[in-house]
């Protein structure tokens, strides 16, 4: 699995951060698309947490929407301390690169990535359980999708994990 992952990190520094992605990523994510084949931008409601392309706040105060029904799942596992520890494990194996390890969007590969990662203490407390689970197995742009890697109860248990971190800051 550990091979699998630097094959992944390095293929997206070598090949994800070239100007176009930055540019399809900024324009796609700046207004709501108008074609019927594009997928949908949502104007931000109850969440206030920029997600920034090239050091700009690239969505304008839009939330990475996730389906209706996945942001109501409930969690299948209890947060019980060793579910928490379990999750602070996985997110330092595949989620810290990125995400720095209090969450902040700080990680050490994050100098390498042409959007800059969320900031997960910040907008981690203010989303569903079900709406963090969705987008850590489904990924999105930059953020990929662990769903292949992790099986669903270690899904759950970075999300019990994450959402301690805005406890932290």
């Amino acid at each position: 699995m550990r091979r699998k992952l630097r094959i992944m990190f390095g293929l997206l520094i070598l090949f994800g951060c070239g100007p176009t992605l930055a540019e399809s990523i900024h324009n796609h994510d700046r207004s709501p698309q108008t074609s019927s084949d594009s997928p949908q931008v949502h104007k931000q409601e109850q969440y206030d947490y920029p997600i920034e392309v090239d050091g700009r706040d690239a969505h304008h105060n839009v939330h990475w929407s996730v389906p209706a029904d996945a942001a109501r799942r409930q969690s299948p596992i209890a947060p019980t301390p060793d579910s928490i520890a379990r999750g602070k494990r996985l997110f330092e194996e595949s989620c810290m690169r990125c995400h720095g390890s209090s969450g902040l969007g700080d990680g050490p590969m994050a100098q390498y990535l042409c959007a800059t990662p969320s900031n997960l203490a910040r907008m981690a407390p203010q989303q569903p359980k079900g709406d963090l689970a969705w987008k850590i197995a489904n990924g999105r742009g930059l953020m990929p999708a662990w769903r292949d890697v992790y099986n669903e109860e270690d899904i759950w248990n970075i999300v019990h994990y994450v959402k301690t971190l805005g406890e932290r800051s």
